[in-house]
């Protein structure tokens, strides 16, 4: 049997080990290493047990991320830090000062969460300089315990960025720093070849580690007749499905090193974004914060830290759920995609892209690239997301709302529902009853109604038929309440 070599720093050690293709980060933790503390639960990243710290480098700089390593592809972890809660010892097996305040402070009870908790404190202290409540609350939103009732462990978490404001130098042990520089020293050689041929036990033949456009349209010439490829970005979603039923494809190929993929570029008519830019990237790049705010602020409602650390917008826009926060959004903001397969590129606008549940106009091997979304002076954006969580926890139904302005009068409007139709879609009838109107003419019940019977929403575990053309009548009426406040304020 065939296997690929990957290396990479594990708790300061540099390391290099044969793996098989469709292998999770917390497989080789747990069955390679035997790194317990590392816990394996719901293998969903909903729970945030399996929780590691993963270092890679970024213009010379460390940069510390909190993962999920049960969604994590084991391939990827090729030349990065991988930290556990073991790798947080000091010396001599004493605690380190994260798990001995939480400790003190009784912030736990069985432990199985408790090592996931510690890494996330652990990525939040090291990946900043300041520390604040809010963020930290943030940082712990992907963690679940089913004990405590969280006072105690945010009661320690508090008392933690306290004592580490005044002491960061305490937070990396020796080891830790020793492996950043060996890491540092590993990328320096860092080359790019990760395309062998290999055999997995699951079926699968092969992981790719893709580092260029060109690339990509070799591998699938070589590949062609091969069996079933599927596209890696974040694989958040995909490694779910492997996980939870056992269900791989024969070849996995990962675009996430392509250079024009990862970038976030801005004029004064459009903002493009590559297709594998991190949701985390994307609520905290000060491009869109200052270009599109309201793309951060829909991206900071979805699911955790640790998810939106792997996650990628094309991932979220590509998996055609009919609840995407950022399809849904991208729909309402009238993006185009740029799409790239064996014959090059191509375009399309995202409201042509859905053909059904699960459905889209990509082609055989083609992938999205980068997506480009028009910018406005005059206008008005608007995202609402009901879920039974605040976080963590797929829409009920999302709704994105676009009105363009001008002199009082409303010009274009878009808006988009998630959690409604097998796909993302647009509301059509509200645009004709908008357009030429003025604020003094909306009737906003009235046109909080008229949509909701645009829609037959089905019935699932996440609200009734009937409980969804509620949500869709409210969402209207609060996005509508929301401009007219807007529009009034600015005169």
């Amino acid at each position: 049997m065939q296997t690929s070599i990957i290396k990479f720093v594990l708790n300061g050690e540099l390391k290099s080990l044969e793996i098989s293709p469709g292998t999770t980060l917390l497989e080789i933790i747990r069955d390679s290493y035997h790194l317990n503390g590392t816990k394996s639960v719901c293998n969903e990243g909903d729970c945030g047990a399996c929780t590691v710290t993963l270092v890679e480098y970024q213009e010379d700089k460390p940069l510390f991320k909190a993962i999920n390593s049960c969604l994590y592809p084991a391939e990827k972890i090729m030349n990065k830090h991988v930290i556990t809660v073991e790798g947080l010892t000091c010396k001599d097996s004493e605690l380190h000062p994260i798990q001995e305040i939480l400790y003190n402070n009784y912030s736990t009870q069985c432990g199985f969460c408790t090592p996931g908790i510690v890494m996330s404190i652990f990525a939040y202290l090291a990946e900043n300089s300041e520390y604040n409540e809010e963020e930290l609350r943030e940082a712990l939103n992907g963690n679940l315990c089913r004990c405590t009732g969280y006072v105690h462990i945010i009661q320690g978490a508090l008392e933690i960025i306290n004592y580490f404001s005044e002491h960061q130098d305490k937070i990396l042990p020796k080891k830790l720093l020793e492996g950043n520089k060996k890491l540092a020293d590993l990328n320096k050689t860092f080359n790019l070849n990760f395309a062998e041929k290999s055999q997995g036990g699951r079926g699968v033949e092969g992981y790719y580690l893709i580092k260029s456009l060109a690339k990509y349209q070799e591998i699938i010439k070589k590949l062609k007749g091969s069996g079933t490829i599927k596209v890696v970005a974040g694989a958040t979603d995909l490694y779910v499905v492997g996980n939870l039923r056992r269900s791989y494809f024969k070849n996995y190929l990962d675009i996430t090193y392509i250079p024009e993929l990862t970038t976030v570029k801005a004029d004064d008519k459009y903002i493009t974004i590559g297709a594998s830019v991190t949701l985390e990237t994307i609520r905290t790049n000060r491009l869109i914060s200052d270009k599109l705010p309201i793309l951060a602020e829909v991206v900071s409602q979805m699911a955790s830290k640790q998810i939106r650390n792997i996650a990628s917008i094309g991932g979220n826009v590509g998996n055609a759920s009919p609840v995407g926060d950022c399809a849904t959004s991208l729909i309402g903001l009238n993006a185009r995609l740029i799409l790239f397969g064996e014959d090059g590129e191509r375009e399309v606008s995202i409201d042509q892209f859905y053909k059904g549940y699960k459905e889209t106009v990509l082609k055989h091997h083609e992938f999205i690239k980068e997506i480009i979304i028009p910018l406005q002076d005059k206008c008005f954006y608007s995202f609402e997301k009901s879920a039974k969580r605040k976080t963590l926890d797929i829409s009920s139904v999302c709704s994105f709302c676009y009105i363009e302005y001008d002199k009082g009068k409303m010009n274009i409007s878009r808006f988009a529902f998630g959690g409604v139709a097998p796909y993302p879609k647009l509301a059509l009838s509200i645009a004709l009853e908008l357009r030429g109107k003025s604020l003094e003419e909306l009737d906003i019940e009235y046109l909080g109604e008229k949509v909701s019977q645009e829609f037959t929403p089905l019935s699932d575990i996440r609200g009734s038929s009937e409980y969804r053309h509620i949500l869709i009548r409210n969402h209207v009426i609060k996005h509508l309440e929301k401009f007219k406040e807007e529009a009034m304020n600015e005169g």
